[in-house]
């Protein structure tokens, strides 16, 4: 009877845990995939000029999800000036929270320096 019971206490803290893990994969799925997003879009901010370039930026991200939202903190377009901005997503966890929470990314570019040199 005891290991009946102890049975089926390891599978329910099993499962919990199970879950706890599943979420912290799909936690780092997200992050690197906000991570790929933000290496392209600091290509395209630097090859294109800034901010001069955010509808393609829109458009691509549109392309890669509909969840992930784009904040520019520091919007400049003069080459040589540091752009920065903000890839937020939205999570919805299995086991942490019943609601959304967001994991956001902060990244920055010089505009037009592009493979070490200005262009």
């Amino acid at each position: 009877m005891g290991s009946k019971l102890g049975s089926l206490l390891s599978l329910f803290i099993f499962f919990i845990c199970a879950l706890f893990f599943i979420d912290l994969i799909v936690i780092q799925a997200d992050y690197v995939n906000l991570d790929a997003i933000s290496s392209t879009i600091c290509n395209i901010f630097s090859m294109r000029g800034g901010t001069r370039a955010l509808d393609e930026v829109n458009q691509y991200i549109e392309k890669q999800s509909s969840l992930i939202h784009i904040n520019i903190i520091n919007d400049t377009s003069i080459v040589g000036e540091r752009l920065e901005f903000e890839l937020v997503s939205e999570i919805k966890p299995l086991f942490f929270l019943n609601n959304l929470n967001s994991l956001s990314i902060k990244r920055s570019v010089i505009v037009g320096l592009y493979n070490g040199e200005f262009r």
